[in-house]
């Protein structure tokens, strides 16, 4: 999202990057970003506080992150959109609560999923694994 939001920038588009607070923390710490994105006046991160940030190590602890962000972020995306002159929102296709949030006002949300392409490559290459016999694996495998 953030390489889109470097893409688009340049054509003067106004852009409000939502990010949480831990990754806000990540990218200040490991990357230039404020220094390559501030140079455009249409740019502002808004750090969203509050959301959970501990360990994504069971199935339970991704859900209750994604709860989390739903909770939080929707009632901000509504305030944004009702407060501000936003004409579009881009999200994540996994952020499926954006579209209950942005409804009803009018204002088209661009939805798609951010993978890498090896992710992608891997994803579309299920079927034929599982046709050659490769998946399911047989056997035990140390993890």
């Amino acid at each position: 999202m953030l390489k889109l939001t470097e893409l688009l920038l340049p054509a003067g588009l106004n852009i409000t990057f939502l990010i949480s607070a831990k990754d806000h923390r990540s990218l200040c710490g490991y990357a230039n970003i404020h220094t390559r994105l501030n140079s455009f006046p249409g740019f502002q991160f808004h750090v969203i506080q509050g959301l959970y940030e501990g360990p994504l190590d069971s199935a339970e602890k991704l859900t209750i992150m994604f709860d989390c962000m739903s909770e939080k972020t929707t009632p901000l995306l509504r305030k944004l959109v009702r407060d501000s002159p936003v004409t579009c929102v881009i999200a994540d296709g996994i952020m499926d609560f954006v579209l209950d949030a942005v409804e009803g006002t009018g204002v088209p949300v661009f939805s798609f999923r951010t993978i890498s392409g090896c992710a992608f490559w891997a994803y579309f290459s299920i079927p034929d694994l599982i046709n050659s016999g490769e998946l399911p694996f047989q056997g035990t495998y140390p993890l």
